[in-house]
């Protein structure tokens, strides 16, 4: 029953299935807010388990002592409710990805979000195949045979280190199209 605050680093919230797959839901940064649903109801389930893979530093409210200041101030429970919206519509987002857009299309968006944030058409692998099918809802296997599949297209070349973009239209068109 915690509101926390990431004053430093980062948290993922990790949707684990029965057979042991991950899901990486987000993550939240330096200045984010999370609660989770006993926050608003007693004795509910986390429904994703929170992991820190660099130092970080979390600040907890216990909602006895924040609830009431909710309530005194409606602005704050106005801006909880907006960031509850924000939430509810990135949760769609991936609940739409997974559903209609196959294991190809969602890995060439990833790619090309890492391309675009470095800024650069070669990126270091910084995320194992295990790591990249948590952010895309799949498997790890799936994940190497799309990425040799991009590669046999001249969308990318793999290389041990690197992945190295040669088609970015290519690559686009295959996370629009799928």
């Amino acid at each position: 029953p915690y509101l926390f605050l990431v004053a430093e680093g980062e948290l993922d919230a990790v949707k684990v299935s029965g057979e042991g797959r991950n899901l990486l839901v987000t993550t939240f940064g330096a200045g984010e807010l999370f609660w989770g649903l006993a926050f608003f109801q007693d004795g509910a389930p986390l429904l994703a388990t929170l992991e820190a893979h660099v130092p970080s530093r979390v600040y907890l409210w216990h909602r006895q002592y924040i609830e009431p200041v909710f309530i005194e101030h409606g602005r704050m429970a106005w801006e909880l409710c907006r960031l509850m919206i924000q939430r509810m519509q990135r949760a769609s987002t991936i609940v739409e990805e997974l559903a209609f857009q196959p294991v190809s299309g969602r890995l060439a968006r990833l790619l090309l979000d890492d391309f675009k944030s470095a800024g650069e058409a070669a990126i270091g692998r910084h995320l194992t195949l295990d790591e990249m099918a948590a952010r895309i809802g799949t498997t790890r296997e799936m994940v190497c045979r799309a990425l040799y599949r991009f590669a046999d297209k001249k969308l990318i070349d793999v290389t041990r280190t690197e992945f190295v973009l040669t088609n970015k239209d290519g690559l686009a068109r295959v996370a629009e199209s799928s």
